[in-house]
């Protein structure tokens, strides 16, 4: 394995979730109105506080390479649980249809590569390896 190319690749799947933490944390009323709508029950800005902090830690431990199994797995929860209430496709019609199911691979892609990282580990340049 060239583990120069799977420190790129845990640093580009994880910047995703680098970005989505504080924006959620700057954004945290918006995001409990959201998940409230979404059917989330309890989605206080304590809940968006603490799975965007989750998030966020979990993106950081694959970059930086501590934890990255527990970290990617984690991470996988996450994206399968929002993919479930929030890319649901199957209940839009027209154009929300499309984006909804551009969006759903978008994500299941994200899915794939933090098995593909679970599979592999973090490499040589990791805080801990494998």
């Amino acid at each position: 394995m060239n583990d120069k190319q799977i420190l790129a690749g845990e640093l580009l799947l994880v910047a995703v979730f680098v970005f989505a933490g504080p924006y959620k944390l700057l954004n945290v009323d918006f995001f409990a109105a959201y998940w409230s709508k979404a059917g989330i029950p309890a989605a206080s800005a304590a809940l968006v506080i603490v799975l965007s902090l989750i998030e966020l830690a979990c993106a950081v431990a694959i970059a930086v390479g501590f934890k990255v199994r527990l970290a990617a797995s984690i991470l996988l929860v996450f994206l399968v649980v929002a993919i479930a209430v929030f890319d649901d496709f199957w209940n839009a019609s027209g154009d929300a249809f499309f984006a909804k199911l551009e969006i759903f691979f978008l994500y299941l892609s994200i899915v794939g590569g933090l098995l593909m990282l679970r599979a592999t580990g973090p490499g040589r340049y990791a805080v801990e390896r494998a």
